[in-house]
């Protein structure tokens, strides 16, 4: 199991720390671009990294870390209808919520 920390202000770097080794990893992990204040959610044996802040830009990208190059991916076509940061993402049963017609 790894741990990644990502984002903060102007700094696009990511940090990985392996659970098993006790150890952070050596560098080389970049974000696409500086991003801070986004929402994080599992997606699989990964997680998604949802809007966010790039240098005063609110944003309504996704982006998919990939566990194998350790890299984030945007996810194209995978967009909020309205940019936003510092927000909450979850898992809800779509049963759960009312439909909309």
């Amino acid at each position: 199991m790894k741990v990644v920390v990502a984002g903060s202000g102007i700094m696009s770097d990511a940090h990985i720390y392996n659970l098993e080794t006790n150890a952070w990893e050596d560098g080389g992990h970049v974000m696409p671009i500086p991003i801070e204040g986004a929402s994080t959610l599992p997606y699989g044996d990964t997680f998604l990294l949802i809007g966010g802040t790039s240098l005063d830009q609110h944003l309504n990208t996704t982006y998919q870390f990939n566990a194998t190059t350790e890299t984030f991916e945007l996810l194209e076509g995978v967009y909020l209808e309205q940019e936003r940061s510092i927000f909450q993402a979850m898992y809800v049963d779509a049963q759960a919520l009312p439909k909309c017609d």
